[in-house]
């Protein structure tokens, strides 16, 4: 059966687009990247309150967030989210 353009999709159609999360994780090459780094990003984006069931719903939040905002305020979140991981960094005892 083909697939007819005038009518609704079949419901066996594969979606047209890459999920940001799923660009995300296709970007990161070495073993220890992809283990730390989806970590990081789930913390950034509970900074931010993106809220979701999963990290696809939060990251496509995201995408829209960015897309609806200057780039000084997305900077400016990215900033106070490195301010806040710093500040936390600094408070941790030092371990030997």
């Amino acid at each position: 059966m083909r697939y007819d353009p005038s009518g609704p999709p079949p419901e066996s159609v594969i979606p047209l687009r890459v999920s940001p999360y799923a660009k995300f994780k296709m970007a990161l090459k070495s073993k220890e990247v992809q283990r730390q780094y989806p970590n990081l990003l789930e913390r950034f984006l509970d900074f931010g309150g993106f809220e979701g069931p999963d990290m696809e719903e939060k990251t496509t939040k995201f995408c829209e967030f960015v897309k609806s905002r200057t780039s000084e305020e997305i900077e400016d979140l990215i900033i106070r989210f490195v301010l806040f991981t710093e500040e936390i960094e600094r408070r941790l005892p030092q371990v030997l």
